[in-house]
């Protein structure tokens, strides 16, 4: 989130839209943002804003590195349990329709693909659905791995079907 809004501060002053724009819009030296955002307009959210800058600057690099050869990762991660199909999804802000997923066979357990609706339809995630909401869906891949896994795909943007091909 910081990032976000820094690059968006820095964006909306006019620094770095030079590589944005390929060269189309050069960088300005111009203090655009600060006539809007400063210390005498908003003293309360300046001083925030600067203390959460200072904050995020003195926590600790966090990058691990990891021996690939060592399996200590794995067997970490292996002592960690699952969240429970009642406790898989994001709270949302609308109700869930149950009958509408059931009707067209959404139930967990069944075999299902996803896919992007857009770039990547003929690729799609397959597994089997753990749990299914207004705002994403959960499936656990059919794909043998190390681990198992959930994965959390959002509901908007994505097409979920039933898995016609599935050999259970």
């Amino acid at each position: 989130m910081y990032y976000q809004l820094r690059w968006g501060i820095d964006i909306a002053a006019g620094v770095g839209i030079d590589n944005l724009t390929g060269g189309g819009t050069r960088d300005t030296q111009e203090d655009v943002t600060g006539r809007v955002f400063n210390e005498m307009r908003y003293p309360g959210l300046w001083a925030w804003f600067h203390a959460f800058e200072a904050y995020i600057a003195s926590l600790p690099d966090t990058q691990i590195s990891v021996d690939p050869v060592s399996k200590d990762w794995i067997n970490a991660l292996r002592g960690v349990p699952l969240l429970s199909p009642d406790h898989v999804l994001v709270p949302a802000a609308v109700e869930q329709h149950p009958t509408l997923d059931s009707e067209r066979g959404l139930m967990p357990g069944v075999s299902v693909s996803i896919a992007p609706e857009d770039t990547g339809r003929d690729n799609p995630t397959l597994g089997a659905l753990v749990a299914i909401g207004v705002e994403e869906v959960v499936i656990r891949p059919h794909e043998k791995a190390d681990l198992q896994v959930q994965i959390h795909f959002p509901r908007l943007g994505f097409v979920v079907k039933l898995n016609s091909d599935a050999k259970l």
